[in-house]
């Protein structure tokens, strides 16, 4: 089965209950995310991999006035972000390898939890880089294998989800950011609790 379709199947079966159950981890991880955030009046933001709309829901509550996009694969994860936020968040089923957006586009792209889930990571953040204006900021978070507890996460999820699956340690995106052509702003790498370690990153497309 290609990887995506495994990814939408998976998500399609648990969207019902995936706040819920993610909660402990989603929230502190947003939180990292949104301390990196400094948008402005009229801010364009594009959240790739929305799910259920949790962190836009948390944006559009802070910056009313900013203009919010969010991209997913699952009908139903999007079903959800519906009934959370109103009809000024645009919302779209798409793949973030191939984003229906024209270049230049969004002041700020999020990518909160997703790239370990996607096979062609640089693609997807070429496309990134295209539709982010110049210069425009990408903020990553996820879990990453500089800890020893999530190298256990990964492979369980390889195993038991997806064999597509890949966690990334924190200097192997960093230098696919660079491949890309963003330059580097910040990174922290952290634990949410005894066993969960994330990385947060902040880059920005290069003015040159």
């Amino acid at each position: 089965m290609e990887p995506y379709k495994q990814i939408r199947k998976i998500y399609s079966r648990t969207a019902e209950n995936y706040d819920k159950f993610w909660d402990f981890y989603s929230v502190p991880s947003y939180s990292k995310t949104l301390a990196r955030i400094n948008l402005q009046e009229d801010s364009k933001v594009l959240d790739l991999g929305c799910g259920t709309g949790e962190l836009l829901n948390i944006l559009e509550d802070r910056f009313p006035s900013s203009d919010l996009t969010g991209i997913d694969l699952t009908e139903e994860m999007l079903a959800i972000a519906k009934q959370k936020l109103s009809s000024r968040v645009e919302l779209l089923l798409g793949s973030v390898t191939n984003l229906p957006f024209d270049s230049e586009s969004f002041d700020w792209v999020i990518m909160s939890n997703i790239i370990g889930h996607l096979s062609d990571k640089k693609t997807a953040l070429l496309e990134a880089y295209r539709v982010l204006k110049n210069p425009g900021r990408i903020v990553i978070t996820d879990w990453t294998r500089d800890f020893q507890s999530m190298n256990l996460v990964h492979f369980y999820t390889k195993l038991i989800n997806y064999s597509q699956y890949r966690s990334l340690k924190t200097v192997e995106l960093e230098n696919l950011l660079d491949e890309c052509g963003f330059n580097h702003l910040y990174t922290e790498r952290y634990k949410i609790n005894w066993f969960w370690g994330l990385y947060t990153i902040l880059s920005e497309k290069n003015k040159a």
